[in-house]
Parts: structure tokens; C-alpha cells; sequence
């Protein structure tokens, strides 16, 4: 449970004011997220949601949290950043009518 609601806490700006202060804070609580996804996506497709507030994220002593975010999550495979059009898309394409 409480891996879920850090996952829904990510979005939400008491919980982001509160506990992601640091560009570390901001890193650490999505790092932990996508790894537990990561690894329940062994057996089962996860996909992690990132609402993301340009005076939340953007701001310069969280943005590099963000950065380093990036940076790991990419580092490992079969992992897709997309947008919410390529996520359309990629469903649109596989869909049997």
C-alpha cells in the first residue's frame, strides 16, 4: 500500500512540497517507485506516471533530481518514455476490431 501511494503521492503537490525539497528527496522517491515497477514488470507490463508541474519540477534545485531520474531509468532495457499520443498510437496499432 504504501508503494501505491507513493506512486499517486508523485502527483500530488502536498505530498511534493512536503517530502521533495531536494533534487535527492525528488530522485529517491522515483527511483524507488520505478524500481519496484520494474521489477513486478518481470512477470506483469507496469507503466509509471510522471505529472510533472513546471513549479514543481522545474524548479532548479529539483530539475536536477529530475535529470538524474531520467538518466537512470533509461540505463535500463526495455523502458519507453512516451507521451500520451504515443501511448494512443502504440494501443491504436495493436488493437484487434
Amino acid at each position: 500500500m504504501a508503494r501505491r501511494s507513493l506512486l499517486f503521492g508523485l502527483q500530488r503537490r502536498p505530498f511534493l512540497a512536503r517530502l521533495h525539497s531536494t533534487g535527492d528527496d525528488f530522485f529517491q522517491a522515483a527511483k524507488e517507485t520505478f524500481d519496484t515497477l520494474y521489477e513486478e514488470g518481470e512477470t506483469t507490463p507496469k507503466m509509471m506516471s510522471m505529472g510533472l508541474h513546471c513549479r514543481m519540477a522545474g524548479v532548479p534545485g529539483r530539475a536536477n533530481g529530475l535529470d538524474r531520474f531520467i538518466a537512470y531509468a533509461k540505463s535500463h532495457v526495455h523502458v519507453w518514455f512516451a507521451g500520451r499520443s504515443d501511448i494512443a498510437k502504440w494501443w491504436l496499432e495493436r488493437q484487434h476490431a
